[in-house]
């Protein structure tokens, strides 16, 4: 396999087993690990690579890492690409490893709507194509060397080309620097896995499958494969004779998840096919690869990543731990909870702090409507005073399952719902859609108006602005049609979401510095921390100490309280404490 490093020719790129002497005040810093086998958590670096000007870059093998202690002891400022790695690494070693400036950060943040990749980044400030990495750069000592050094060498490039970049919010750069030590952390902590809960949760998951899919074979009389869309496809609509909801590109009846969703009520036969493709799913998604990332110490460490979503929210990878899910499928399956295989460590147990209707708060706060604000702070639960709007009844007849439609209409027509996709979400008929957003365009007419104030300032400005002033470019503003409706409702998206994702770090930042050892933050979950607290410290003195370091008050933007909930046997087990 040949890789493309044209861009390197004429570079001074050298193999070197002493620091060079006249290396400059500022050097960018890259690691790689072994061809195959690494684990940055435990693991040190294979080979390091240095570069203070560009087109020139020094590598350096694992044996002669000593040779970096004068540099983290000097007044050098250090650049790296992803600190989260090089933090990691060089953590197992005992060089005294530090850092100043997280080049990848910056390209994020400089432009959110891209890959802050280093290839992304590379081509897009600086015209240069560079090979991603694969195990086949090893087979041959100088290719790998020049593609290493020239890691180190981009580095140095993009940070000379983005130092001075206006889109790099100086604020919004330090919220981000500043939440890496706590990502650093979370990662080393892990989550427990009980294994024994998973092997066993899986033959459940599987048996609850056959059970479905027998069910549907006989109400319908002969077997079929549920998996197969067009087997599928002949079943509801050649003999069921259903009527289809919507059709694919090709004119055919669609049989997608939100086509059927719509004929679930209509027919069981729908809604044991959906009921069958989420049991195969959930154990195919979660339970059956969330063994191959159960590590030595009966832990999954995932990497938590901040520099992917274009809002700004965190996401999770190796495993995704924060699409785990919440709930089960059906009330019939309830046992079927995949969060119960994650334990607390002996001695240990679960703690959970959520962040109370975060995005509707700052929803509110935005608008700064006095008869709003005093609303909320009066302790009203919007979720529920919505659902008394949809149904037409009083607030103590609100079931929990209407309070969360409310919760759904609320979020889905702050974020440009129209009455069709109310249609889509929660299968009103057009004519209920409709009456239930003229009723809350009254209740909520300063939010509203707010949205409309917002829409038409982007409109001017083609971007969208948190409160930290995150700004995210939407170029689709100026465009027509579909794309221009879709940046239409993005402009409070990301205003919402990016401000509460903000808010979210902020709080995190503050409770992995200032906490006790015996409270310790293992994961995010959206808008959700989970703690693992010693059992000698009591629940209440837990809610006490995270209380102080989480509950936000922000002047303007508000005050965000928090719920609390405990997991003594696992995370899937957890108890709203009041």
């Amino acid at each position: 396999m040949e890789f493309d490093l044209r861009w390197t020719h004429g570079c001074d790129y050298q193999v070197i087993s002493e620091l060079p002497s006249d290396l400059g005040p500022i050097v960018a810093l890259d690691t790689e690990g072994p061809r195959s086998g690494f684990n940055a958590r435990t693991d040190p670096p294979y080979t390091v690579q240095l570069s203070d000007r560009p087109g020139r870059a020094f590598i350096l093998r694992q044996r002669d890492l000593e040779i970096l202690r004068p540099l983290f002891e000097s007044d050098a400022r250090i650049l790296v690409y992803n600190a989260i790695h090089e933090i990691l690494t060089f953590g197992n070693t005992d060089l005294p490893f530090r850092w100043d400036e997280d080049v990848m950060l910056m390209a994020y943040i400089e432009n959110t709507n891209e890959s802050a990749s280093l290839c992304a980044a590379s081509a897009r400030h600086l015209a240069i194509n560079h090979p991603h990495w694969s195990p086949e750069l090893y087979g041959d000592s100088k290719v790998f060397v020049r593609y290493a050094c020239g890691d180190a060498d981009l580095t140095l490039r993009l940070y000379l080309k983005l130092k001075d970049s206006a889109a790099v919010t100086p604020r919004v750069y330090r919220l981000e620097r500043g939440f890496v030590p706590a990502l650093v952390n979370m990662h080393r902590r892990g989550v427990s896995v009980n294994q024994g809960e998973l092997t066993r949760l899986g033959g459940m998951y599987q048996e609850a499958a056959k059970r479905v899919r027998e069910r549907v074979w006989k109400a319908v009389g002969h077997d079929f494969e549920l998996d197969s869309h067009a087997q599928v496809r002949h079943v509801l609509f050649e003999e069921l004779k259903l009527e289809p909801t919507s059709r694919t590109t090709g004119g055919l009846a669609s049989t997608s998840k939100d086509a059927l969703a719509g004929l679930a009520l209509q027919s069981p036969v729908v809604a044991d096919i959906l009921m069958h493709r989420r049991l195969v799913k959930r154990r195919g998604t979660y339970l059956d690869k969330l063994g191959q990332f159960i590590e030595d110490d009966g832990k999954v460490h995932a990497s938590i990543l901040n520099a992917v979503v274009p809002t700004f929210r965190l996401a999770c990878t190796r495993p995704n731990l924060m699409n785990q899910p919440k709930r089960s499928p059906s009330k019939l399956e309830k046992r079927l909870s995949i969060r119960d295989v994650f334990v607390p460590s002996p001695g240990c147990y679960f703690f959970g702090a959520d962040f109370s209707q975060i995005e509707l708060r700052l929803m509110i706060y935005s608008s700064a409507d006095r008869a709003l604000i005093e609303l909320l702070e009066s302790g009203v639960d919007f979720h529920t005073r919505t659902a008394c709007i949809v149904s037409g009844r009083s607030e103590g007849s609100i079931t929990a399952e209407e309070r969360a439609a409310g919760k759904t209409v609320n979020y889905a027509l702050c974020y440009g719902a129209t009455p069709s996709g109310l249609v889509y979400r929660l299968g009103f008929s057009k004519e209920v859609a409709q009456r239930v957003v003229s009723r809350l365009q009254v209740a909520l007419r300063p939010l509203f108006a707010w949205m409309d104030r917002e829409r038409g300032l982007a409109l001017e400005t083609g971007e969208s602005r948190t409160f930290l002033g995150r700004v995210r470019s939407l170029p689709d503003l100026g465009g027509r049609g579909y794309n221009k409706k879709r940046a239409l409702r993005n402009v409070i998206n990301d205003q919402i979401q990016g401000g509460a994702a903000q808010l979210f770090k902020l709080a995190l930042i503050r409770a992995d510095a200032t906490l006790p050892s015996e409270i310790r933050l293992l994961i995010p979950v959206h808008d959700e921390a989970l703690f693992e607290v010693s059992n000698e410290v009591p629940v209440v003195e837990a809610v006490r100490q995270v209380r102080s370091v989480l509950e936000l008050d922000m002047g303007p933007v508000g005050c965000y309280p928090v719920d609390f909930v405990r997991g003594v046997t696992g995370w899937g087990r957890m108890e709203k404490l009041s």
